[in-house]
């Protein structure tokens, strides 16, 4: 009844988000994908993209992706991100599987594992 304070909230998730302990980075991701804000997309992508945990990677995937409360607008913001992922040769097999299946559950486009087609279409899609 007393409302959430957003800003509050999402600073104590954040901190969460870089805890040692893998299943408190778990959950803070995803309350971050509840709190549905602008500003927890940057952190989600980076927990997705360095955490160094799978499976915490994996969930912060699936939060940019689908699960949460992030409009479709907010995820397709993460695109462009999602698309340098693929030129980075940190990223393990399993995390450039996942963010291929973001870009898919994002966009609705099934584009494969194919990051030449992955940038054509959004050059494409960002000319108009």
């Amino acid at each position: 009844n007393r409302g959430v304070e957003r800003q509050a909230a999402f600073d104590v998730l954040r901190e969460f988000a870089r805890d040692r302990d893998e299943e408190t980075r778990y959950w803070a991701v995803s309350g971050l994908g509840l709190l549905g804000s602008d500003e927890t997309m940057a952190v989600l992508l980076e927990v997705f993209h360095a955490d160094s945990s799978p499976r915490v990677r994996e969930h912060a995937a699936c939060n940019l992706a689908q699960a949460g409360m992030l409009t479709h607008s907010q995820r397709m913001k993460a695109v462009p991100e999602l698309l340098r992922f693929m030129d980075d040769p940190a990223l393990d097999p399993a995390t450039q599987r996942w963010a291929y299946q973001a870009l898919r559950d994002i966009t609705g486009e099934g584009l494969g594992q194919n990051p030449a087609a992955w940038r054509n279409w959004w050059a494409g899609r960002s000319r108009h």
